[in-house]
C-alpha cells in the first residue's frame, strides 16, 4: 500500500520510470527487492536504528516526507505515506512510544485506504 501511494505520487508528478511499469513487472520488482532485503546482514532499518539505537532524528522527512508534499503539490493522495510519516515523528519526540501496536496502528490505516 506505502509503495503504490509512493507510484501514484511519481505519475502524477510526470516521473519517468526506465521501464514500463505495469503491475506486474512492479509486484517482480517489488519481489525481488523484498528478496535482497531478506538476505541483508541488517534486520533492521536505519530509520529503526536512528529510533531505537542512536535516539536521533531520521532521515524520514528527505524520504517519505518529500512524498507526502509532492502529493499535496501534485494532487495525488497518499494518506498512509501521510500516517507513516506522522507515527515516525511522534517516535523521533518519545522513543518509548516504539511498540509492535504502532505497526498495526499503520496497518489500519491501510485498510482504510
Amino acid at each position: 500500500m506505502l509503495a503504490a501511494e509512493v507510484f501514484r505520487v511519481a505519475e502524477a508528478g510526470r516521473v519517468r520510470f526506465g521501464t514500463p511499469r505495469d503491475g506486474d513487472t512492479v509486484r517482480c520488482s517489488m519481489a525481488e527487492m523484498a528478496a535482497l532485503n531478506r538476505r541483508s546482514h541488517t534486520s533492521r532499518s536505519g530509520i529503526w536504528r536512528d529510533l531505537a539505537v542512536r535516539s536521533r532524528r531520521t532521515g524520514m522527512d528527505a524520504q517519505l516526507g518529500a512524498v507526502v508534499e509532492l502529493s499535496i503539490t501534485h494532487g495525488a493522495a497518499a494518506p498512509l505515506v501521510a500516517r507513516m510519516v506522522a507515527i515516525v515523528h511522534a517516535l523521533e519526540i518519545q522513543k518509548k512510544l516504539m511498540a509492535p501496536s504502532r505497526l498495526d496502528e499503520l496497518r489500519r490505516s491501510g485498510a482504510d485506504t
